[in-house]
């Protein structure tokens, strides 16, 4: 709810806050609120006056539910906290809004609140523009501004800051060389698994190939043996039908040829 403090360690000091360096941004954060998913990379920044702590000038980029009274409970946490002032860079993880990030000075402290999992090195560069573009246009008016009194008028610096880092790749050249370098490697990865299905395809092919050569000469080879046979084959039947013929021929003309004997011999007598 509004009211509960940042994640923070519990070796760690001040209360709210831990150091930049070497501590992980995200480490021992917790789970993270129910509706974290819809919120945008960059959700809320503001500018805090160094000597009162108040802030002169906010920006909520991201409307998403209860989260506007969440954002502004923990910049005003933050701003009072006693050591603010120890540290002049600093990023903190706070479960239910995301990661607060800030850098200070004599005379502001500027900060800006992100996903969790947004660049720090992004977030810092982020701090820097809004310093350099809120104290051309509004370091004058600072010392004397009600709460919120720069507000309205900083308000369109604040909006084109957050929609220009909303997208990392646009600020960051390092990632979006990144993103490139991903790009290539998904068509690389993808190209790769072409060439890898189009050289299992080609395996199968020839396997079929060499299964369809196998069966060929087996055929062939099945068709002369079943031609050698069917050759025997007839050759056997002509046997037969030759040996028929034959005993026919000899049954018929035996009895004629020796009734033709005996007559010729019968007249010499």
């Amino acid at each position: 709810h509004p009211g509960s403090p940042p994640h923070r360690r519990p070796t760690q000091a001040p209360p709210c806050l831990r150091t930049l360096l070497p501590t992980p941004l995200l480490s021992g954060a917790g789970p993270a609120h129910p509706g974290m998913s819809l919120l945008t990379n960059v959700r809320h920044c503001a500018v805090g006056r160094s000597a009162d702590k108040v802030v002169v000038a906010s920006y909520v980029h991201c409307n998403h539910g209860g989260m506007p009274a969440r954002f502004h409970a923990v910049v005003d946490k933050v701003l009072r906290s006693s050591r603010v002032g120890d540290h002049p860079r600093l990023t903190i993880t706070d479960r239910e809004v995301g990661t607060l990030h800030y850098v200070a000075d004599a005379a502001c402290i500027y900060l800006v609140i992100t996903a969790p999992d947004y660049p720090q090195r992004t977030a810092f560069k982020f701090l820097e523009d809004l310093r350099t573009r809120f104290t051309a246009n509004f370091g004058d008016s600072v010392a004397d501004a009600a709460e919120n009194g720069l507000t309205s008028k900083a308000k369109r610096v604040m909006v084109d800051l957050c929609a220009m880092y909303e997208d990392t790749s646009r600020v960051d050249k390092t990632i979006g060389v990144l993103n490139q370098v991903e790009e290539v490697q998904g068509l690389m990865h993808e190209n790769i698994s072409q060439i890898l299905a189009t050289h299992e395809n080609l395996e199968v092919l020839e396997d079929k190939t060499e299964t369809l050569r196998t069966e060929a000469q087996t055929f062939q080879r099945q068709a002369v043996d079943l031609k050698r046979t069917m050759w025997w084959r007839n050759f056997k039947l002509q046997l037969i039908i030759v040996a028929v013929i034959l005993c026919v021929l000899g049954y018929v003309l035996v009895p004629i040829i020796s009734k033709a004997v005996e007559a010729n011999n019968a007249g010499r007598q």
